[in-house]
């Protein structure tokens, strides 16, 4: 899993205590998802609960033609640029409007990511004059709350399903020219599970992909 990404880390989590259940000997790696993804194709890890598609990490998963699709375990996700509520901006179209109050910054997550390369190229595409910060997605989450304690304008990179959308009032920016959103998809974003199939797994993976639709809320 890729620590940090909450979704992943929930949904890891819940995999391992089913497989738990089955017998299995699970051991949970953390590692980049382009790690994670060379592991998988080496054989070295058998399961990937973190791929976003059909946009965000599909160059990524391209590289590795033998890996699976399993199902959709998420198809209500959503990526894109987040203010905090009391900051009157309401789309993308509108940062270069307030440079100043934001600092010229969009405060991101790690680079590498599929969100950090749609927000750079969104940036290009909107002709912001803006940089991309990158560091962390801990980095970005404290950065966040620090500004809203103070009541500050910021504006970061963000996706659903997150804990931060419970813990704080936040807002995604309108993407008129759907940039953001066409990374993360064509209809409602699938969040797919990618895996070497072992089969001794199947069945147990597919009950837990209709478990997750239907129970886990984030």
């Amino acid at each position: 899993m890729v620590d940090g990404w909450a979704e992943d880390v929930a949904m890891t989590h819940v995999a391992k205590a089913i497989l738990d259940e089955q017998g299995y000997h699970v051991i949970i790696q953390k590692a980049s998802t382009d790690m994670i993804l060379a592991s998988m194709n080496n054989e070295d890890t058998d399961l990937f609960m973190g791929v976003w598609l059909p946009y965000t990490h599909a160059k990524k998963l391209a590289k590795f033609p033998g890996l699976t699709h399993l199902g959709t375990n998420y198809d209500n996700g959503r990526i894109g640029l987040v203010v905090p509520e009391y900051v009157p901006v309401n789309s993308i179209e509108e940062l270069n409007q307030h440079q100043d109050q934001f600092n010229h910054r969009i405060i991101g997550i790690e680079k590498g990511a599929g969100l950090t390369t749609g927000t750079d190229k969104a940036i290009v595409d909107y002709q912001l004059d803006y940089k991309q910060i990158n560091s962390s997605t801990i980095a970005m989450i404290t950065e966040l709350q620090n500004a809203i304690q103070r009541k500050q304008w910021i504006v970061v990179t963000g996706w659903q399903p997150h804990w931060m959308f419970g813990k704080m009032k936040l807002k995604f920016l309108d993407d008129p020219k759907r940039y953001l959103e066409k990374q993360k998809r064509l209809k409602p974003i699938p969040e797919k599970v990618l895996a070497k199939i072992i089969r001794n797994w199947q069945n147990s993976f597919l009950n837990f992909i209709l478990m997750m639709k239907t129970c886990l809320t984030f």
